[in-house]
């Protein structure tokens, strides 16, 4: 299932109301249908999109939380190169040593920005919570395991002495008094931030934000999703996504779309050389050449 939440504040309203059907998008196991819905609740601190949602039968985990992004563009020449590497791997480089492509988001308030960089500036910061079941159950998602095996042993917990650097200036709402040693030490285990820095090839991508080994349960659900990331800046769009998994991997129909036209100019090809091969000239042995060659000469 996918919902294209990008529209929520506008259209939303503060009872639930049916999601317009081009935001919706969903796949249940013999062609079952979903009712979606919507709601958005503001506050002195945050907005929250709520959208509600039914489950037409039991799925068996594990099941996946996604986050989709589109027309961002995370393979721009300048933004993939902005980080430090040094400071993922934990070391406290020194002020001078911080890396110069991570600039403007290199130094704040004559402080170090930890991480520095384009890439961790503008990391995803929209918040889902759990599912929220109407039998009053919750279906949780873990943060743990979604993340490749060989980031995690990249990743380690910065050397910096917390006086010395400075969240980056979209962070200021997670950390609004700074790191303490505690967040350092959670930074270094933060798998959603592991997948953010993998940066997509193309302008419309999805990251993994959660994952549940589970079965969820036939019946009605309800997730909040707090509206931090702001896309109308790039003409964006975001989205939540369920999916499950399988030997083949997750329903995903750009894959057997390049398949199909892979295989339709395959056909294509196939046609013209065949028709190429039937309809043309064909060539005659070249052995006989050489004996028509020895008659004229005797007529000579």
């Amino acid at each position: 299932m996918e919902v294209n939440y990008s529209k929520c504040a506008e259209l939303a309203g503060s009872s639930f109301s049916e999601v317009p059907s081009k935001y919706v998008n969903y796949h249940f196991k013999g062609g079952k249908s979903s009712k979606v819905e919507w709601k958005k609740s503001i506050t002195e601190d945050s907005s929250v999109c709520t959208v509600q949602f039914e489950v037409p039968g039991d799925i068996k985990g594990p099941i996946y939380l996604y986050y989709k992004l589109t027309n961002f563009y995370q393979n721009h020449r300048k933004y993939v190169e902005s980080y430090d590497w040094q400071q993922l791997r934990g070391k406290a480089v020194e002020h001078d040593a911080v890396n110069s492509k991570c600039d403007p988001m290199r130094y704040r308030d004559g402080k170090i920005v930890y991480p520095c960089g384009l890439v961790a500036n503008s990391m995803f910061n929209d918040t889902f919570s759990s599912l929220s079941a109407q039998s009053g159950d919750d279906y949780e998602f873990s943060s743990e395991g979604i993340a490749w095996s060989s980031d995690l042993s990249l990743y380690r917990e910065s050397q910096y002495d917390v006086a010395d650097i400075v969240p980056p200036e979209n962070w200021m709402q997670r950390y609004p008094n700074g790191y303490t040693k505690a967040d350092l030490a959670a930074l270094a285990k933060d798998e959603r931030f592991m997948n953010w820095m993998k940066t997509a090839a193309l302008p419309s991508f999805m990251k993994l934000y959660g994952r549940s080994d589970t079965t969820l349960k036939q019946g009605t659900y309800a997730v909040d999703i707090g509206l931090n990331y702001e896309v109308a800046i790039f003409g964006g769009t975001k989205s939540v996504i369920l999916s499950t998994s399988s030997v083949l991997g997750g329903r995903h129909l750009s894959l057997g779309i390049c398949y199909l036209i892979v295989g339709g100019l395959s056909v294509v090809f196939m046609l013209a050389f065949l028709v190429k091969h039937l309809f043309t000239r064909k060539q005659t042995d070249h052995a006989f050449l050489d004996g028509l060659a020895g008659q004229e000469r005797e007529v000579l």
